[in-house]
């Protein structure tokens, strides 16, 4: 019963526009749980999944609870302006509130 709930939501995710794109092969790089090491410092930071296909890049991290919060909002936003001194352009930054079926999309 379980299996099958998880095919459903699995089948549905795959429905959603952004979510294809995240995990369509027109991507030349995607680096998963990659760390990002800050400026001037030894601490790194460690997005879900990053997405670059030349000046552009898309960061997502994925949220399993039942709540959203501000801070997951902070967390993205950090990513794209990291991703942004790193030279891209056009950086965009998704939460994906997988048990709440809900895609929220943080530009800066």
């Amino acid at each position: 019963q379980e299996a099958q709930s998880l095919q459903e939501k699995i089948g549905k995710a795959w429905k959603n526009p952004n979510i294809a794109l995240w995990f369509d092969p027109h991507w030349t790089e995607v680096r998963n749980e990659h760390a990002i090491l800050l400026p001037g410092s030894s601490d790194t930071r460690r997005p879900d999944r990053v997405l670059i296909k030349g000046s552009e890049a898309v960061v997502v991290d994925y949220k399993f609870g039942l709540h959203e919060k501000n801070a997951y909002v902070n967390q993205i936003e950090d990513y794209i302006r990291l991703l942004q001194r790193m030279g891209y352009r056009q950086v965009v930054g998704y939460l994906w509130y997988v048990e709440l079926e809900r895609i929220v999309k943080v530009a800066i």
